[in-house]
């Protein structure tokens, strides 16, 4: 009886061995489990961020090669510079009259002047008579 109790104390002493072994082990290997999960998401994070990054790379490259060319400095000429080629005729526009002012029953206002015509249309509309025509 004595020896049936040894050996249930010797099973009992390696299944308890065993588990101070093997749970750190799971813990570690899930550890490290969620450390490669993790790293796949930022791998596939950084692989989209370096798809953005090539395409503004080749749409950049294009407008500089835009810009090197011809057909930019011929446009930016035309449209910012207002320059003509040897045998064309620019047309400018001319205004023949300044627009007209609107005047007030007082008179034409001042140029820059509108606090007076704010304060009367204020007074008017608190002092004067609202039944007068």
């Amino acid at each position: 009886m004595i020896e049936k109790l040894h050996e249930s104390r010797g099973w009992q002493f390696l299944l308890i061995a065993a588990l101070i072994l093997v749970v750190p082990l799971i813990a570690d290997v899930n550890r490290r489990m969620g450390d490669i999960r993790r790293m796949h998401q930022k791998e596939t994070e950084l692989e989209q961020e370096l798809t953005a990054v090539q395409a503004e790379q080749e749409a950049l490259q294009e407008e500089l090669e835009y810009v090197n060319s011809d057909a930019y400095i011929e446009e930016w000429a035309r449209v910012e510079a207002r320059m003509t080629l040897t045998d064309e005729v620019a047309i400018v526009p001319v205004m023949t009259e300044p627009p007209q002012q609107t005047e007030s029953a007082e008179g034409p206002a001042p140029p820059g002047d509108t606090s007076s015509s704010i304060s009367q249309e204020w007074h008017s509309l608190f002092f004067d008579d609202a039944t007068a025509p």
